[in-house]
């Protein structure tokens, strides 16, 4: 992030994401903190309307989206219910820091100590956490590094193993 500048947010995909939610974070916000880019479904789209700060994008190439997660400060993700989520791994690949909730699979494989995972979704704590990342850009370029490393341990190359072997117990 540049110091005193906006910070960049990007919302991507439509399943069990919680739009509304997201709506609601922007429009608490302070003016100027932060600028949310949002490439979802057109009927997600609606809860935008009236929120100050978002941008809706078009459909995006996989180039556009790797961009646009290379570009964003942060990934803003509030859950519905989550198992596993391509946005969230191909975000940390990036190196982008992810802010989601406590739910579903997400505490186990976004790291609470480099991603701003909240304990629930109340809109207040998450403008607050927002407010803060804004106002101390150092914690995001910080948390970037620690993200991209964090990532690399869901290497297919370094799993599969895994999935074989467990494949392997259940045929027995």
């Amino acid at each position: 992030p540049r110091a005193g500048a906006p910070l960049r947010l990007l919302l991507v995909g439509s399943t069990e994401r919680d739009h509304a939610f997201a709506a609601e974070v922007m429009k608490r916000l302070p003016p100027g903190r932060a600028n949310l880019r949002v490439c979802t479904a057109r009927e997600q789209q609606v809860h935008y309307r009236a929120a100050p700060g978002v941008e809706i994008l078009p459909f995006l190439s996989e180039d556009a989206l790797r961009e646009e997660y290379q570009q964003a400060d942060l990934l803003l993700l509030p859950m519905l219910d989550c198992t596993a989520n391509n946005a969230v791994m191909e975000a940390m690949a990036c190196g982008t820091p992810v802010m989601s909730n406590q739910v579903g699979g997400i505490p186990e494989y976004v790291d609470a100590a480099c991603n701003a995972i909240q304990p629930a979704k109340h809109a207040d704590d998450w403008v607050d956490q927002l407010t803060h990342l804004a106002s101390h850009p150092d914690i995001l370029d910080g948390w970037r590094p620690l993200v991209r490393a964090w990532s690399e341990r869901f290497d297919w190359h370094l799993i599969a193993h895994q999935y074989r072997d467990l494949y392997a117990r259940w045929a027995t």
